[in-house]
């Protein structure tokens, strides 16, 4: 299911679904617009339904009812403090995954242009280690002075 980013109805109906913490899965489909979950053991949990209301936020039906406003919004109030933190924690993942996905592209880029190697300080020490002359130029003393007090290599 973890493919199905464009998922709009889901029915779980009649399985042996028992733990609202189990909702917390489908957070991932944002195109979520219908749910059921009728027939299964959490559809007798005392706060069933504001549960869902607060923690998805863009359902629209649930076990084939309409969600009110003022439902979703009394489901919010109640389950303000989880469904913050659990923002929170989904747009720190998003922010990471999405860094992430930028660092593998500039990888692939660089790879394609034949320059993956020369990243950061790499450039430096590759031209350092061909270089006859500037291994000598670091060997004198004054040299040596100045990058053990301000190192490079």
């Amino acid at each position: 299911m973890d493919e199905l980013k464009s998922l709009k109805y889901l029915s779980l109906g009649r399985n042996q679904i028992a733990d609202l913490e189990n909702v917390l899965y489908l957070r991932q489909f944002h195109n979520l617009k219908s749910l059921t979950l009728e027939g299964n053991p959490l559809f007798q949990e005392p706060n069933y339904h504001m549960y869902i209301y607060a923690l998805l936020s863009g359902l629209q039906y649930l076990d084939y009812k309409r969600i009110r406003e003022d439902m979703r919004s009394a489901a919010y109030q109640k389950y303000q403090i989880t469904v913050d933190q659990l923002n929170e924690a989904q747009h720190e993942d998003e922010e990471e995954e999405e860094s992430w996905e930028k660092r593998k592209q500039q990888q692939l880029q660089h790879a394609n242009a034949f320059v993956d190697e020369l990243e950061g300080d790499n450039l430096y020490h590759a031209i350092m280690k061909a270089d006859p002359d500037g291994q000598r130029f670091l060997s004198l003393p004054l040299v040596v002075e100045v990058v053990d007090q301000y190192p490079f290599l």
